[in-house]
């Protein structure tokens, strides 16, 4: 096939003539004020009205009170009434008056409901900024509004843009000297027609200086501009135009047009203007696309669906999937951290989508047929739905470049390694299995005895030695702290500030509080030197944007060791740092704000000294080692389930534990030889009490258990989820050793843990009030994607809970 550039053909100097005289020639609008952003207006938010709720008694068949609203003219002209448009002046045009329905006799439309308030501000907006009205001509009768569909379909067919394209010769001209290239003698033939002769020649410096601009954007250096001037013959002309089309800027000029085309952008817009990840990839792809003369057919493709080619296109010396990056353009739009209603914010998006697409592809504004069907293409909404359709079955998704597919050889090199070793493994992950079956009751059993159990005269030699409360605020002094700034005022705070939300979760009666005076204020609170004695510091945390500008810190030796800041919430919760490496050392602790905006405050409360990891204060009555040899578990597994349970979470009546917390808290059993009977005796009281409660059955629906491992449904992208994993390869090296894999578990670190990938699951709908799973690993995450809305990094507090 013949290579072409994916936006414009190489330019040449006959082209640019085409260019000069297309622009000096092109006649002006009728309406002078047009513009792009004043069409878009009047078709999506003006024509929808006006053909759906106005020209049934108002267009081509009826003119009731003798107003015609389907084209310019007629609209100016007004009816019987008289005028009833004044562009410029709504307040005095009769059209607002009535669609507000103010005019005591003329509420339109007539015998319906008023338009929306949203509708009038639109048509409001429109007329004090001077009604630009695109409509030259009335709609012939057949095309009107009430037509059959199907015979306005196949008239519109007949237009000479819908017609297949001819190749007509070019036209016998008088005089030939000018230029004999096929395109000239069309213009050539007009100018004749008009008695204009040919523009002459441009001197070489102008010709050089024009074709540099034209191609590259940049004017020719002194240099060449001598060397041109050497050989001005057509040749020349000819190596210089070479040239150019062959620099590296012919790319990067001509990728900023397409790059206009498809709205693009590295942010999001809105109020935040947030980055959109990974957008100067699409625009590097644009200019390498450009530079490499890819074929309009395959940019195409790329562009609509390039991360579905069998033989995808691949970068000459760094071996990536080029193809897949071509489908970036489709998620550079605008975007809000908060919709108010997801599903019109969706429904927004994708309109855009179809607007860019058909007006970058097709030369058509498609999205004019979102709310009726086109009134001057053969395009229907049923086509403008059908592209809906396709874009709301797709997903966004972060593509994993792997240059010269070195992951992917790699990684398959590694699975069939896996392959050959498991059949000697078989026998070693089946006794691995028996061995290591989790006693999940008979943990729970032992942790509520740590919590509640009776004081026995062996705890001693296990205890730990006891917390020391570091600060409390309970005092109501900051006297051993150095206050700077005015944002946590003189004192602790005894709860909210004034116009600050209820603060909840903090310890006694104080707190510190930087919501003093709002937001704005900042300030820092600066303790005393200490050592450090203990393994662990634990406190309580909450408010503030967690970018680090207000945070509590740990700080050694001059620099900053540890922070922790809020998840932009009133509620305190438990944070812990491992300080084992910094024992014996001095230290102090900071806690700062240092940012103005929206949520830019801190609230700390009750840092404890410790050596135990748990998060909260637990009210433990026995020591976990002491639990956990009595009853041959393992102490660091205990001590997890201890810090569970004691977490604000399993205190919600929506933690999966707190059902057998509260069954636990009322049985004893700590004496019972079998800790499993008893936990589930224990619990059938409490869920049968939530079963009556609810009214329902609280039966939960099972949606994944991933059976022999099997994800074949998902939708993995990346190297770390692989669809050939299966019973035979479940085992990994892990640290030195082998880490076998129960069968139902989807592990990303099957071939290697380095691997990188996401795997998302097809569309559900939630019926249930919660939604429990059963995680392990690090750095990985499992995120919810609620209506299908995909910014939830922005707006964590929206969006709380939805984060694994």
């Amino acid at each position: 096939s013949s290579h072409v550039r994916p936006c414009t053909p190489r330019p040449s100097w006959t082209w640019l003539a085409v260019v000069v005289l297309g622009i000096l020639a092109s006649p002006g609008h009728a309406d002078e004020s047009a513009t792009p952003a004043r069409n878009d207006f009047f078709e999506k938010r003006i024509r929808p009205f006006l053909a759906n709720d106005c020209y049934e008694c108002h267009g081509a068949r009826k003119q009731k009170g003798g107003l015609r609203l389907d084209s310019r003219d007629a609209l100016l002209k007004g009816g019987d009434s008289g005028v009833v448009l004044v562009p410029g002046d709504a307040a005095r045009s009769l059209l607002i008056q009535s669609i507000r329905h103010e005019h005591s006799e003329l509420k339109m439309p007539k015998d319906r409901p008023k338009l929306p308030e949203s509708a009038i501000a639109s048509f409001v907006e429109w007329v004090n900024a001077g009604a630009y009205d695109p409509r030259d001509h009335p709609p012939a009768g057949t095309t009107a509004a009430g037509s059959d569909w199907n015979s306005v379909f196949q008239s519109r067919l007949e237009w000479w843009s819908f017609q297949p394209l001819t190749d007509p010769a070019p036209p016998t001209l008088k005089d030939t000297s000018w230029s004999n290239h096929p395109v000239d003698r069309f213009i050539q033939a007009k100018l004749e027609d008009k008695g204009i002769p040919p523009a002459s020649p441009a001197s070489p410096e102008t010709w050089l200086r024009r074709v540099h601009f034209a191609i590259t954007g940049l004017p020719p250096m002194p240099e060449e501009l001598q060397t041109f001037l050497k050989d001005t013959s057509q040749a020349g002309r000819e190596r210089v135009l070479d040239g150019l089309l062959s620099s590296p800027h012919y790319g990067e000029r001509w990728a900023r047009h397409w790059m206009d085309l498809v709205r693009y952008a590295e942010t999001y817009g809105h109020e935040q203007d947030y980055s959109i990840p990974h957008a100067w990839q699409y625009r590097d792809y644009l200019i390498r696309a450009f530079n490499a003369d890819v074929p309009y057919d395959q940019f195409v493709r790329e562009h609509v669906a390039g991360d579905l080619l069998e033989q995808p296109r691949r970068h000459p010396t760094a071996g990536f999937n080029e193809s897949v990056i071509g489908t970036g353009w489709w998620y550079m739009h605008q975007a809000t951290h908060g919709p108010v209603d997801p599903y019109q914010d969706e429904a927004d998006r994708i309109d855009n989508q179809i607007d860019v697409f058909s007006k970058t592809f097709l030369g058509l504004t498609v999205a004019c047929a979102r709310c009726h069907d086109h009134k001057f293409d053969p395009i229907s909404a049923q086509d403008y739905y059908g592209l809906s359709a396709y874009l709301r079955g797709s997903r966004q998704n972060i593509a994993y470049l792997d240059p010269d597919g070195t992951l992917e050889s790699r990684s398959r090199a590694v699975a069939q390694e896996h392959a050959r070793e498991s059949e000697n493994l078989r026998a070693a992950v089946a006794r691995a299995r028996d061995s290591r079956e989790p006693r999940i009751a008979a943990y729970l059993a032992a942790a509520v005895e740590v919590m509640h159990g009776p004081v026995r005269p062996s705890d001693a030699a296990t205890s730990r030695r006891p917390d020391v409360v570091f600060e409390d605020f309970e005092t109501g002094s900051y006297s051993r702290w150095k206050v700077e700034g005015t944002a946590f005022g003189t004192e602790p705070a005894s709860g909210k500030h004034p116009n600050q939300q209820a603060v909840e979760g903090f310890q006694g009666r104080r707190l510190a509080n930087s919501f003093t005076h709002g937001d704005a204020p900042k300030g820092a609170l600066r303790s005393p030197p200490f050592r450090v004695t203990h393994g662990y510091i634990r406190f309580l945390v909450g408010g503030g944007i967690p970018t680090k500008k207000a945070r509590i810190a740990l700080r050694l030796e001059g620099r900053e060791v540890r922070d922790a800041s809020g998840t932009n919430r009133e509620l305190l919760e438990f944070k812990v740092w491992d300080v084992r490496e910094f024992v014996g050392k001095e230290a102090t602790l900071e806690i700062i704000d240092d940012d103005d905006t929206t949520w830019g405050h801190i609230n700390v409360d009750d840092i404890v000294f410790t050596d135990s990891p748990a998060t909260g204060r637990p009210p433990h009555t026995r020591p976990v080692p002491a639990v956990a040899t009595e009853r041959g578990l393992s102490e660091a597994v205990l001590e997890s389930w201890v810090t569970e349970l004691t977490s604000p979470g399993a205190q919600k009546a929506s933690h999966p534990l707190h059902s057998w917390l509260t069954a636990l808290k009322k049985e004893k059993t700590g004496a019972s030889p079998q800790p499993e009977t008893a936990v589930t005796k224990a619990a059938e009281p409490v869920v049968a009490s939530r079963k009556d409660s609810s009214g329902g059955s609280l039966e939960p629906t099972g949606y994944q258990t991933f059976p022999a491992s099997d994800f074949r449904t998902w939708f993995p992208s990346g190297q770390a989820f692989r669809v050939d994993q299966n019973p035979v390869t479940r085992w990994r090296v892990d640290g030195g050793g082998i880490e076998f894999i129960p069968p139902g578990v989807v592990h990303s670190g099957v071939v290697a843990a380095p691997l990188q990938g996401t795997l998302r699951s097809p569309t559900f709908t939630l019926t249930h009030s919660n939604i429990h799973l059963r995680l392990a690993g690090r750095s990985g995450q499992v995120r919810l994607i609620i209506s299908r809305y995909g910014l939830r990094e922005f707006n964590a507090l929206l969006f709380e809970r939805t984060l694994f």
